[in-house]
């Protein structure tokens, strides 16, 4: 590891700080073709050194914390057996609204189904068929108060339907008649505190998966393309109404949007890791502190600082049969105090620092430049990083990242480049 102690041109923080701004509109001339891992001494454009220090990086440690599972852009449903990240067991709930344009009264004769529209990504045996019932739930809940890792609240004496699922991206099951007849009583109601009852008394449906299943669906809860594919999970109403021009009963479909929706989705059985570090985005980040060397660094003058992360596919490949989504992207939260409710600061708050994986040298490189500045030659405290996996959207996100106890050049690490 090479260290340029020596240069003493810049005297005060203010100055150091300008021509570290300036230098960093430049380094990509200066580094721009190094690989994350290089450690070297150069020539800026300028004539300058350019100097490469790589210093480990080992104060990380697991956080387990549920992030929200409601209200998301989808909803898990099904059941996994991963040998590599644990059971997933995944319950998505759904209460329809009460009030619409299209439909003014249910009536006798109507009959109202369940129609779900799927995410293309698919966790577990994408070729195998899974078994689904679908119950009244026993409890209240709330979208936007539902966490992961919670049991959902399932009255199995209420069942309401019954299907499966093969490999199709949408699937229509139409919902028994005493459930749309519980639910009309709502509906039909002209009650002043209708909506209130029926926050109140009203529990919704569960989407419960067989424990024989091997793959996991997200129900899609906004379009892919509003234009090109608009279609969202929905209730529908079927009602026969005569048409007068064409002299005959005809039958209507008429949308019901939700008013509610979620997942209950809990792991279980996760194996012990030997070595690395896993995230899941649904209930596990990992806290990183640098522990910068800042009276070394203090005397170089930083232009690029970047975090590696090494990805270890190891586990993924020896059950390679199991297909799941796939992380692209991890993004690091910072907080200058501690917060009160980490993961609802997560979940609110953009992340500081993110990067895109490089599918060729199977890492992240996380542009980490201004922490450093900050830290080492402003006023600011150096505060934890919290890194998550991909993005909280309702689908279930895993990866493993190598540790200290991987070869060198895959283990965690903070590269530093500096001229003088």
């Amino acid at each position: 590891m090479s260290n340029s102690s020596d240069n003493k041109f810049l005297n005060s923080k203010g100055s150091r700080l300008s021509i570290a701004a300036f230098l960093l509109l430049i380094i990509p001339l200066i580094v721009g073709c190094e690989s994350p891992g290089s450690v070297g001494e150069g020539l800026g454009p300028d004539g300058s050194s350019v100097t490469t220090d790589e210093y480990s990086v080992t104060d990380i440690t697991p956080v387990e914390e549920n992030f929200f599972s409601g209200r998301l852009s989808n909803s898990a449903m099904g059941y996994i057996e991963d040998p590599v990240y644990g059971t997933l067991n995944a319950v998505a709930v759904l209460k329809p609204v009460i009030s619409t344009s299209a439909v003014d009264t249910l009536v006798e004769g109507d009959t109202m189904t369940l129609r779900m529209v799927f995410n293309s990504s698919i966790y577990g045996d994408e070729q195998s068929v899974s078994d689904y019932e679908i119950f009244e739930l026993s409890e209240q809940w709330r979208g936007n108060e539902l966490k992961y890792n919670e049991a959902a609240p399932i009255d199995f004496s209420s069942k309401v339907a019954e299907f499966q699922v093969a490999d199709e991206d949408t699937v229509e099951v139409e919902l028994s008649a005493e459930w749309m007849e519980k639910y009309s009583t709502y509906f039909n109601s002209n009650d002043a505190n209708r909506d209130s009852l029926y926050t109140r008394e009203f529990t919704g449906l569960a989407v419960v998966p067989a424990e024989t299943n091997s793959r996991v669906r997200f129900l899609r809860h906004t379009p892919a393309d509003p234009e090109e594919d608009p279609a969202i999970t929905e209730f529908r109403v079927y009602t026969t109404e005569f048409d007068e021009e064409e002299e005959q009963d005809v039958e209507v479909v008429n949308s019901l949007g939700l008013r509610d929706w979620g997942a209950y989705v809990v792991r279980s059985d996760e194996p012990a890791y030997d070595s690395g570090y896993v995230l899941h985005n649904v209930d596990r980040l990992m806290e990183v502190n640098l522990n910068l060397p800042n009276e070394d660094l203090q005397s170089k003058n930083i232009v690029n600082a970047s975090l590696v992360f090494s990805i270890d596919r190891s586990d993924e490949q020896a059950f390679s049969s199991i297909l799941r989504p796939e992380v692209e992207t991890i993004r690091a939260h910072t907080f200058s105090t501690p917060p009160a409710d980490l993961i609802s600061e997560i979940f609110v708050t953009p992340p500081r620092f993110g990067a895109d994986i490089n599918e060729d040298e199977e890492l992240f490189k996380v542009d980490v430049t201004q922490y450093v500045l900050d830290t080492v030659y402003g006023d600011v405290n150096a505060a934890p990083l919290y890194f998550s996996a991909q993005a909280i959207n309702g689908i279930l996100y895993s990866i493993k990242l190598h540790d200290n106890a991987a070869p060198q050049d895959r283990q965690p690490r903070l590269i530093i480049t500096s001229v003088e």
